[in-house]
């Protein structure tokens, strides 16, 4: 079974995902994996500007080791977000919103992702699961929320994870960034966020304004276990 969380920054998607992998292990008793393919572009960045790989886009098979770690079951989401801390910097973020840009670089991670998806349970996140990489995925939900609340999302994840950066960051800028990225995400030449207004039918649209991560969580996974029993 394959499940997308597609959605703007800082919508939800991706603690959502990561505990909907859980759960769903859990009522399942099943291996479910949780892939954050945000995180794939921020590994692809990291490994071209600090180690200088040399990616092979023809044959992305023979690069999957260097993704690998990146799908993850039976993990704490404390876990998971000590282990990859290490993308989170602002050089990172930059670089990879303009490497993302790229349809050679987009078209090369596509493949990878699906190659690490091959024939496991996964719960994956980011901004064209469902309508890109995993066209035929069981289920596709779309998660949005204002600006306003996603910015106080990303502002206390700062806060909790990483406070240095809110030594450099006020919540005005955090703001204006994230208006930022959605224009730029939207109006990208491949690829494109989805308008919210205009989603392919098969999605399942979730707004996160007043729902806790609880409430969202329930409410997903309502979705999923009346229409599938594996």
């Amino acid at each position: 079974m394959i499940i997308t969380l597609d959605g703007p920054v800082a919508s939800g998607k991706t603690t959502i995902g990561f505990l909907l992998a859980n759960k769903l292990y859990e009522i399942y008793k099943k291996n479910f994996y949780f892939l954050d393919t945000g995180l794939i572009y921020r590994k692809y960045t990291y490994l071209f500007l600090y180690q200088k790989v040399t990616f092979n886009t023809k044959e992305p098979t023979k690069d999957l080791d260097y993704f690998r770690n990146l799908l993850v079951t039976n993990i704490t989401l404390q876990e998971f977000e000590e282990k990859t801390k290490y993308l989170f910097t602002e050089e990172i973020a930059i670089n990879t919103s303009k490497l993302a840009t790229k349809k050679k670089v987009r078209n090369y991670l596509n493949k990878i992702q699906i190659e690490l998806v091959d024939l496991k349970n996964v719960v994956a996140v980011g901004r064209d699961s469902g309508t890109v990489v995993f066209k035929n995925a069981d289920f596709k939900f779309f998660l949005y929320a204002s600006n306003y609340i996603r910015a106080i999302r990303r502002y206390n994840q700062y806060k909790q994870n990483n406070p240095d950066i809110l030594k450099n960051l006020s919540f005005h800028e955090i703001l204006i960034r994230i208006i930022k990225r959605d224009e730029q995400d939207k109006n990208r030449k491949y690829s494109p966020l989805p308008d919210v207004n205009n989603l392919p039918k098969d999605f399942i649209l979730i707004n996160t304004d007043n729902l806790t991560i609880e409430e969202t969580l329930n409410k997903i996974i309502s979705y999923i276990t009346a229409k599938n029993s594996l």
